[in-house]
């Protein structure tokens, strides 16, 4: 959400509105399943989105992080990888570009997922960190300046004087 984005989404968002986004977090699932695949991509980059630091740096100083988790029920951590590899792209093309590699891979990220949760109630149970982020509209919490909210409400006005 840097730069362009950050100011688009608060051009869209109402005066006093909030804008939240969210990520996931380094000691969440999605965190240990990409640090279970790093040796594999020695080349990635770091991802920005998963520390409150790394968020700020983007999204800007007022930004608000916290630290939130939901619990997550699958058949079997074989199960949840199975989906993986049919509907998250970062796994689905990973396992294309390992090739050969991927079954020692896919096995060290079962692994992962199994010693991150319990069967429990007839299923296996997950919890799953994530980062919310919250920016305002509202002066001092990484407002927009207000010769840039005077122009945007004119633009909304003017919009609605076009309509009639």
């Amino acid at each position: 959400m840097a730069g362009r984005g950050r100011t688009e989404a608060r051009r869209l968002t109402r005066p006093g509105g909030q804008i939240v986004f969210t990520s996931w977090s380094t000691t969440g699932l999605f965190g240990q399943i990409r640090q279970t695949l790093a040796p594999f991509f020695p080349a990635a980059p770091e991802p920005w989105h998963e520390t409150a630091h790394g968020i700020r740096a983007v999204a800007g100083q007022y930004a608000r992080v916290s630290e939130e988790s939901f619990v997550m029920t699958v058949g079997s951590p074989e199960q949840f990888v199975a989906q993986l590899e049919q509907h998250s792209a970062p796994i689905v093309l990973g396992a294309a570009s390992l090739g050969p590699r991927w079954p020692q891979a896919r096995e060290r990220l079962v692994v992962t997922v199994r010693e991150a949760g319990e069967h429990r109630d007839g299923g296996f149970q997950v919890p799953v960190g994530y980062l919310r982020t919250t920016l305002s509209t509202t002066a001092g919490a990484g407002a927009l300046p207000s010769a840039q909210r005077a122009g945007t409400a004119r633009r909304r006005r003017d919009a609605g004087r076009a309509d009639r």
